[in-house]
């Protein structure tokens, strides 16, 4: 009995290899930390890079009296450059509204970079964050959506797409013009959307 007592006691002393078993233990769960961590501070990055890029579209339009396509669409390439996207490209939709009567919102103009989906009626409008507007007020709306890809998906943090909607009035003029859509949105040739649906309804302008 001794003899065993002796080798429990000894067994019991030998310290070698806990810090590799230490470590083996350890290590899967500093990793998915770090994993983790890295994800939930890349999304906010995106995030914040999101709502930043969409104020600098906003101010960079707003200030405008006249637009074309072509001007939307090198608003849409700084966009993509401030923002840190996933996956697709980041997609920005500029609209200009004019409210003709109490209850008639009418859509002068569309435009989408990156495959973004214009808007063609006051029926597709976000309402919730259109502000009351006076017979004859024009304003611009910004809809942008930045896609975000986590490097680990867990609980709430998964694949999204970050958006954001402005609705804003023209900082100079009544209203912002687009000379490539005279007669409404049906009329866009922005290069970078997707093709038109010619049954899709459109408010022409009077």
């Amino acid at each position: 009995m001794r003899i065993f007592k002796n080798l429990f006691r000894k067994y019991g002393r030998d310290e070698a290899g806990v810090i590799s078993m230490e470590f083996a233990i350890l290590a899967p769960v500093i990793l998915a930390w770090a994993f983790i961590s890295l994800s939930f501070f890349d999304g906010f990055k995106t995030y914040m890079g999101a709502n930043k890029a969409t104020y600098t579209a906003v101010d960079l339009i707003s200030r405008q009296d006249v637009v074309t396509d072509e001007y939307i669409n090198t608003v849409g390439s700084i966009f993509e450059s401030i923002v840190d996207s996933d996956g697709s490209d980041p997609t920005i939709v500029v609209t200009s509204i004019l409210q003709v009567d109490a209850n008639t919102k009418r859509i002068q103009w569309s435009t989408a970079v990156n495959g973004g989906d214009r808007i063609y009626d006051q029926s597709e409008l976000p309402t919730a964050i259109i502000p009351n507007m006076a017979v004859g007020e024009s304003l611009v709306l910004i809809q942008t959506g930045v896609p975000f890809e986590p490097f680990i998906s867990i609980a709430n943090l998964v694949s999204t797409t970050f958006t954001n909607e402005i609705a804003i009035t023209p900082r100079f003029h009544t209203e912002i013009t687009n000379t490539d859509q005279p007669i409404g949105p049906e009329r866009a040739t922005n290069e970078n959307e997707d093709s038109i649906d010619p049954d899709a309804s459109g408010s022409e302008r009077s």
